[in-house]
């Protein structure tokens, strides 16, 4: 882990708005290289804060932790305000900023701050009819336990109603304190916005941020909004908003953004000129916010309001349906000796004699000593559901695979037929699978035939409801030919040029640009002869392996108790959901 020398001392300083390559295509932080750069910053704490999703919320937990910094799990959901954004237009308000829903961060203080905002996350998922997935303002007063929220950037409603404020009145602050008829909508717009704020999260958890990202609007929106938080008797504390780690980064990100929203260079070369949204050293924060140090002095406050600690380690398995009055540990001891008994008629006839008293003894022996154990280490119920629905599969002749993995090294599972392979007669090792000296999840590698796999997922779907039921998202990578693609298409050169220097690039499955430089010399040497290329290689480097798009994983299914959304974020993508 990197430290700095030359400053030894915790900081004081806390980033509460950043966003990771998780805000997908509009972020351009690593999350390994954000921790990295807090610690080497002396920072003790750091926020994730990506737009809509939590989806690093857990890596992220992880690295801050390996890394000795308390990491505060949050998101800027897209919120469809107190007053929505289309009522000032109604009202015949041309807004400064249109829009389909402002911004607002989310800050979980405890694991109870995060099951809200998993139920808050997950919400606007169910509407695909939205343009971006906005929170509703019922979902989120009926969830807000344990959070803090911060009113986001020039897109909050609390900064975008003061903003058009200053479009109607050379006074916006007197005029909040005197409206006249023409203001007087808007003002009781942010009255109303106040106080909904107030009353959904309490008044000392309500923030009203302060950014300085070197955008002239924001520069004159600073002392207006720091004016109208003490109108209201709110708080205010200084933010980045990054998207990127270093000013160096700075073009990679344009670029990254003008792939998601097919832009050229040319269109957004003003905004690189001015704008400076990397994650901050301190002396950075100390000259923006001289004049505010409430604003700086406050996000120790909000860090230290948050303390959220995971608990790993515990299983949340739906109960699976038994008899009336029967344990799962007696329905796995019934089930393992009937399946046995039925495995045991047909390995007689395929072993013929050798299979003699003595061996089938065995048999018993192991399956005792495993049942035991299985149900000792707290997973009889994991047995049950697997074999349940494997068992409806080859009951409703869709293919099953014998078995892969450690596994097929369990007598309990080729009784209940979740594997079909005789671990006995392979000298397999339970343990090996199974170990009570280190307890971890079981783990059967199952395959069905991909054609029908479908109709076991809608079994499983049906069996334990949908709320209890998701798949799993995977993330599109950027990867090496289209990163070089792409970020030809946004430098505008042309597309003859891009795509002999992209046919260079050796086909090998997920290989890196880098690895193709180096194995194939004459990338490096047409960069030599043409600035233009080597530029296309310097920020292709940069974006090269970023999560671009989400999408459902071919067979993983996860299979949870209480309702998915009390646990994860999740997202309907027809049924089930993804998780």
């Amino acid at each position: 882990m990197e430290t700095n020398p030359e400053q030894t001392i915790a900081s004081n300083f806390v980033h509460l708005h950043v966003h990771s390559e998780y805000s997908l295509m509009d972020g351009a932080i690593r999350i390994a290289d954000l921790v990295k750069k807090a610690k080497k910053m002396n920072h003790t704490a750091i926020a994730l804060t990506d737009h809509g999703n939590m989806f690093g919320a857990i890596e992220f937990y992880g690295k801050c932790k390996d890394y000795g910094i308390k990491p505060i799990v949050g998101t800027e959901i897209y919120f469809e305000g107190v007053t929505h954004p289309k009522r000032l237009v109604e009202e015949g308000f041309t807004s400064v900023r249109p829009a389909d829903a402002y911004h607002l961060v989310l800050l979980a203080k405890s694991v109870k701050g995060y099951h809200s905002l998993c139920r808050i996350v997950s919400a606007p998922y169910s509407d695909p009819r939205q343009a971006v997935p906005t929170v509703r303002h019922t979902v989120l007063k009926a969830h807000v336990e344990d959070l803090i929220a911060l009113s986001s950037c020039l897109r909050g409603e609390f900064a975008a109603l003061p903003e058009l404020l200053t479009t109607l009145s050379g006074d916006p602050i007197a005029a909040l304190q005197s409206p006249g008829e023409d203001v007087r909508f808007v003002v009781e717009a942010l009255n109303d916005h106040v106080a909904e704020m107030k009353a959904t999260f309490g008044a000392e958890n309500y923030f009203i941020e302060l950014m300085d990202n070197n955008l002239s609007a924001q520069k004159r929106m600073l002392p207006i909004l720091f004016a109208a938080a003490k109108h209201y008797g709110l708080q205010v504390v200084a933010s980045a908003d990054s998207h990127y780690l270093n000013p160096d980064d700075q073009e990679a990100h344009a670029v990254l953004t003008a792939i998601k929203n097919d832009l050229k260079m040319t269109d957004i070369r003003n905004r690189i000129k001015t704008s400076e949204f990397h994650v901050f050293e301190d002396h950075e924060f100390q000259k923006r916010f001289a004049e505010y140090p409430e604003a700086l002095a406050n996000q120790k406050v909000v860090a230290d309001a948050c303390q959220l600690e995971f608990k790993f380690g515990e299983y949340f398995l739906p109960r699976f349906t038994l008899k009336s009055g029967e344990s799962e540990p007696d329905a796995l001891r019934r089930l393992s000796k009937e399946g046995l008994s039925d495995r045991l008629v047909y390995l007689k006839k395929l072993y013929g004699k050798t299979l003699d008293d003595a061996k089938e003894a065995e048999y018993w022996s192991r399956l005792e000593y495993e049942v035991e154990v299985i149900i000792s280490m707290g997973f009889p119920g994991y047995f049950l559901i697997v074999q349940d629905f494997i068992n409806w599969a080859k009951d409703n002749d869709i293919p099953v695979g014998p078995g892969r993995g450690s596994g097929a090294g369990s007598v309990v599972a080729y009784a209940l037929k979740i594997t079909d392979i005789d671990p006995l007669r392979f000298n397999l090792i339970f343990e090996r699978f199974l170990n009570p000296e280190r307890i971890s999840m079981p783990d059967f590698d199952v395959d069905f035939c991909q054609e029908k796999r479908d109709q076991v997922i809608r079994y499983v779907t049906d069996k334990y409801t949908p709320e209890n039921v998701a798949q799993i998202t995977t993330f599109g990578k950027m990867k090496a030919k289209a990163a070089l693609r792409d970020v030809g298409r946004v430098l505008q050169i042309g597309y003859g040029k891009v795509d002999r220097i992209a046919k260079l690039i050796p086909n090998e499955l997920d290989i890196k640009l880098q690895d193709a430089l180096d194995k194939e010399p004459r990338i490096l040497e047409e960069a030599k002869k043409d600035d233009n290329i080597q530029k296309m290689l310097d920020l292709a480097l940069k974006i090269e392996g970023m999560s671009r798009h989400t999408s459902v994983h071919a067979a993983g299914v996860v299979i949870a108790d209480g309702g998915m959304h009390n646990l994860v974020p999740f997202g309907h993508d027809g049924p089930p959901q993804k998780a």
